[in-house]
């Protein structure tokens, strides 16, 4: 008779093996992930996709870096040899405007300030390559520089408040990130990228992201000393362009002209009041669980229960965490909740990890 007990879960982990497809977080994101790529190649049949919440179209064939302005996004074109302002929504072409005269390719893009800034060269070797800086509104440019570095071949830009971030190859020459002064053209520092091929950049809190190729990955730096702080695959072969939108992590393949918009999740938070490496267990669950979490302070934090239409169907409001190893013990019997996938809300002040769940009867 004792056999019968178990019956219930071996169901639930029929359904969570159906529904999560792969019951892990590979990214270590505080997601576990959905098997969500809209490609069928080898590469993304077998690897994590980091979370892809939306994908759009690029408006052009040759589309290598995205930025985000705070409603659209740009995208440059080395074919048609043009910029385009596009809907996140759907990909729709709000503006657009053609290189500047002896401008040949532009292979960074970065917004800030009011103004876009941009890499170009004039041939795959590097040449003559330059730091421009539009005026968004009519495509103006207002002015440029030669780039600092030698040997050179900028392609991703990024701007931290101060100064510009770059990601500079030649193949077997170099592959460093280079910190250049925008007032002055100076360059200022170089650290050494983490991969053969590393080519979109961003800047995010006090963090820099770079997407490289051989692996395929994206991935957060320690801006000082190039270290690796976090990474996850990509969900695409040869990530380019890379771009921050306040809430998502964009990137862009040229390959299929196709944008993909990434849920990161606690990741993005520079100083959270907790850990991302959350665990629950049992999970799945025929009802009590024990969330497991490592606080690197004193912290007081909220749990919700949210359904998949997102309705909050559970609360515990007020656990107080101390620094170090902690266990919150939540029976969710009492609740009552049909067998399902639910979301787990851990809220300290503004930060929120998100965990998913799945709950048996």
């Amino acid at each position: 008779m004792k056999s019968f007990a178990f019956l219930p879960i071996i169901y639930c982990l029929l359904i969570s093996s159906y529904t999560f497809g792969q019951y892990n977080d590979y990214n270590h994101d505080g997601f576990l992930d959905f098997n969500s790529a809209i490609e069928t190649d080898d590469y993304l049949a077998i690897r994590d996709t980091g979370d892809v919440i939306h994908t759009i179209p690029a408006p052009g064939s040759y589309c290598n870096t995205i930025a985000w302005d705070g409603e659209a996004i740009w995208v440059s074109d080395i074919i048609y040899d043009s910029l385009y302002r596009i809907s996140y929504e759907d990909g729709a072409v709000l503006q657009s405007f053609p290189y500047p005269p002896g401008i040949d390719c532009i292979e960074g893009l970065d917004y800030s300030g009011g103004y876009l800034w941009a890499t170009s060269w004039e041939d795959p070797s590097g040449l003559n390559s330059k730091i421009l800086k539009f005026n968004p509104a009519n495509g103006e440019l207002l002015d440029s520089f030669d780039y600092p570095a030698d040997p050179q071949w900028p392609h991703g830009i990024a701007h931290d408040g101060h100064y510009l971030w770059v990601n500079n190859f030649l193949y077997q020459e170099i592959n460093s990130l280079d910190k250049i002064d925008p007032e002055t053209g100076e360059l200022i520092s170089s650290i050494p990228a983490t991969a053969d091929v590393s080519v979109g950049i961003e800047y995010i809190g006090n963090s820099l992201w770079v997407t490289t190729k051989t692996p395929n990955k994206i991935q957060r730096l320690n801006p000082t000393t190039g270290e690796i702080i976090w990474e996850m695959y990509a969900p695409c072969s040869n990530p380019r362009g890379l771009s921050w939108d306040g809430a998502y992590l964009w990137t862009i393949n040229r390959e299929n002209a196709t944008l993909y918009q990434l849920d990161i999740g606690p990741a993005s938070v520079d100083e959270p009041g907790y850990e991302a490496d959350i665990s629950i267990y049992p999970n799945p669950s025929t009802g009590p669980v024990d969330i497991h979490i490592r606080s690197i302070s004193p912290a007081e934090t909220d749990l919700l229960l949210i359904n998949t239409s997102g309705q909050q169907v559970g609360k515990l409001s007020g656990q107080k965490l101390i620094q170090g190893k902690n266990t919150i013990h939540w029976d969710l019997s009492p609740l009552d909740l049909a067998t399902g996938l639910y979301i787990l809300e851990l809220r300290s002040g503004s930060v929120v990890s998100s965990h998913r769940i799945m709950v048996c009867k």
